[in-house]
């Protein structure tokens, strides 16, 4: 355990931030890259793959129903069959919804934790803006428009930073 610190020690002593009033920070690989990133990706790709699971089970259950429905076709009267195929489509449509609906919340619990992440590591990228005596940092995207120097890129430093941080008090994702 006292390499590990001396190591992170040192790590942090050989990081040597640019020179410039301007500093950059590849956003995704900053999620991507640090330990904590992962262990918030990794919980996310488990909840998907929960879900993915989950839906092939149902279109599985929906297909051995439909199969099963369209062999009573023949030995059902008309009305009788019509009752059963509409019951059936409505279950059908309400799953939809349902698994829409799950989507969606899905989808809004990856955008918090995203936001979560950049609220949790934003003292530390602070700390670095102060310590270079930049004036500003630039998040890089896959969208952005913007070119810069490899010297002002400090990603590599923050997610050193990021990692001894949150491994030294222990912190795990929500």
């Amino acid at each position: 355990m006292l390499w590990l610190a001396a190591g992170q020690a040192m790590a942090q002593q050989d990081q040597v931030l640019p020179s410039s009033d301007v500093l950059v920070i590849n956003r995704q690989r900053l999620f991507e890259e640090s330990a904590y990133g992962r262990a918030i990706l990794f919980t996310l790709n488990q909840r998907a793959g929960e879900i993915r699971a989950e839906n092939q089970r149902l279109i599985q259950d929906l297909e051995a129903e439909e199969r099963d429905l369209a062999l009573k076709r023949s030995t059902l009267p008309q009305d009788e069959f019509q009752t059963l195929a509409e019951a059936f489509d409505e279950k059908v449509q309400k799953i939809r919804r349902d698994r829409d609906t799950q989507e969606r919340r899905f989808d809004l619990i990856v955008e918090q934790t995203r936001v979560d992440f950049t609220n949790k590591t934003a003292p530390i990228l602070e700390k670095i803006l102060l310590e270079s005596g930049a004036s500003i940092i630039l998040y890089q995207t896959e969208d952005s428009n913007f070119m810069a120097l490899p010297k002002v890129d400090v990603t590599a430093i923050a997610i050193q930073r990021i990692d001894a941080e949150f491994s030294a008090n222990g912190s795990t994702p929500q």
